[in-house]
């Protein structure tokens, strides 16, 4: 199982504070981004706009990972909408609107938007559009280190949100990795506003407790909610060492 398929309680603690630490601090338009593949980030996309669900605020999250996309599988779509090509606008793009204010869009099938959308004037241009429309704009890029031709860089991405987020899988990604990702997001002057040591294959007992109480949801799911607040409020579990 990759970190891109592991799913956050949405009352975990750490995602709360990462919520408050950027969109609940007031950014509007969040990139989300890593030095490699399959280090959490569209797990962290997805938790994030579910937590902003909870606040009332209508959010859009947007697929921009050209190279693996996967928001639409994670959000139950069997495949991504097809975009027309030729000349279009940020309201013409295929999107699916879900319950409480969250709406999906796909990464774009129209070959000639990454192209469009690697202009920064161009970029701003449909964020504010969108921004019209959305409270929150989250943003699911590609690997900072995996760029080719038909990518739009995340660091072009992330220079033109409110905030950046960068996610690191701790114990796998080389710090060379790290130190080249961190290097290509100052000379673009993205605004990195944390980043987010994605430890699952070290997890603490709390959180591996947590995540073994979601096995039996189906069959007992009030006695394994309040289950998993009383892990969560233990201060002996959640010691850190």
């Amino acid at each position: 199982m990759t970190a891109e398929f592991i799913e956050f309680p949405e009352d975990y603690v750490e995602l709360d504070r990462i919520y408050s630490r950027t969109i609940g601090a007031g950014l509007r338009s969040l990139a989300v981004t890593s030095a490699d593949q399959e280090e959490g980030v569209t797990t962290l996309v997805v938790a994030l706009a579910k937590r902003n669900r909870h606040s009332g605020r209508s959010t859009l999250v947007v697929d921009l990972n050209l190279h693996r996309p996967a928001l639409h599988r994670r959000f139950g779509l069997s495949f991504p909408p097809a975009a027309p090509e030729g000349p279009h606008g940020p309201g013409d793009l295929p999107r699916v609107e879900l319950a409480d204010g969250l709406t999906v869009m796909p990464v774009p099938t129209n070959r000639a938007l990454p192209i469009l959308l690697r202009n920064a004037d161009h970029f701003k241009a449909y964020l504010d559009a969108w921004l019209e429309r959305y409270k929150v704009v989250i943003f699911d890029t590609t690997p900072l280190n995996g760029g080719n031709m038909g990518n739009i860089p995340a660091e072009r991405i992330g220079h033109g949100c409110d905030g950046t987020i960068l996610v690191v899988m701790a114990g796998v990604t080389p710090a060379s990795a790290v130190r080249a990702a961190l290097d290509r997001l100052k000379s673009a002057e993205v605004n990195l506003v944390g980043t987010v040591l994605n430890d699952c294959h070290n997890p603490s007992l709390a959180e591996e407790l947590r995540r073994e109480t979601q096995r039996f949801d189906r069959y007992f799911p009030g006695r394994t909610e309040k289950l998993r607040r009383r892990i969560r409020d233990s201060q002996l579990l959640n010691l850190e060492t």
